[in-house]
């Protein structure tokens, strides 16, 4: 046997030692941390348990990816804490892509003036937006808003009476999910 033939699988041993370690190392860092939507669940989380600062860091970065929800609920944050400018700019951003708390966040902004010009026409298109999608704040702005007759308007009985039946619509159906989840939540434990 040729003595450089010894070597051969040594080297091919070597070479996965190399080899694999390198492949975990750009591998490893998309397990370690998700993607936009891990990244936010983990930071409402981190957040609504207490840890505000690290909280904010991954919905900040999961905002600055581009996920909607994430900068919705980031704009509410910072709204709270009274940087209406970043706000907004959350705000929009959401909105941007059809989310409705981005939507109604937006339409709070300019209903309060904050961060925005006060703007009862812009806050109405808004919440109009969120609550053509069922958002139940939205939708309450809004009856707020035409059962006062806000921002120069004249209270608007008609809108009043659509709006209410939306929303009441819309808490039979989550009424009825809720009936119907935990008949199956019953199902379950009964088979265990």
């Amino acid at each position: 046997m040729k003595p450089y033939l010894l070597f051969k699988p040594a080297k091919r041993a070597l070479g996965l030692y190399v080899v694999i370690p390198l492949l975990l190392m750009v591998i490893a860092p998309v397990w370690a941390f998700g993607g936009p939507v891990e990244d936010y669940e983990k930071g409402v989380k981190l957040y609504n348990d207490g840890d505000l600062n690290a909280g904010m860091a991954v919905l900040k970065k999961s905002a600055e990816a581009g996920y909607a929800p994430a900068q919705a609920y980031l704009g509410y944050l910072l709204d709270y804490a009274e940087f209406d400018d970043e706000a907004v700019l959350m705000y929009e951003a959401a909105a941007e892509q059809e989310n409705p708390a981005g939507e109604c966040g937006l339409g709070e902004m300019y209903t309060k003036g904050e961060g925005v010009e006060k703007d009862g026409d812009m806050a109405i298109y808004w919440f109009t937006k969120a609550a053509e999608q069922g958002y139940v704040q939205a939708i309450q702005s809004l009856l707020g808003i035409y059962r006062k007759g806000a921002f120069g308007f004249d209270p608007d009985p008609n809108l009043v009476t659509y709006w209410t039946e939306k929303l009441e619509a819309i808490k039979k159906t989550e009424a009825l999910q809720k009936e119907k989840k935990k008949a199956a939540d019953s199902k379950d434990k009964k088979k265990k």
